[in-house]
């Protein structure tokens, strides 16, 4: 499979499909109990990490390209994503 490399402006989070994947895992973190250790936690995040199904996770992927275009339109400015 072939995939297109696209240049991100640094620090631009807004183009990070993972950021937003983080979000996600971080919003489903909070409705559980607190960890007692590091390692509950991780094993809390990575369970979380998998239950995310991909039909939700593709359409970030998919709209990368849009959101290069819209930082480039802005000159690396805010965008409204």
């Amino acid at each position: 499979m072939l995939c297109k490399i696209y240049r991100c402006f640094p620090g631009h989070r807004t183009l990070s499909p993972i950021e937003h994947v983080w979000d996600v895992i971080g919003r489903r973190l909070q409705t559980l109990t607190v960890p007692h250790s590091e390692d509950e936690l991780w094993q809390m995040v990575e369970r979380e990490w998998k239950d995310i199904p991909q039909d939700a996770i593709r359409p970030l992927i998919d709209s990368v390209p849009k959101r290069v275009s819209s930082c480039i339109a802005v000159r690396g400015g805010p965008t409204s994503y």
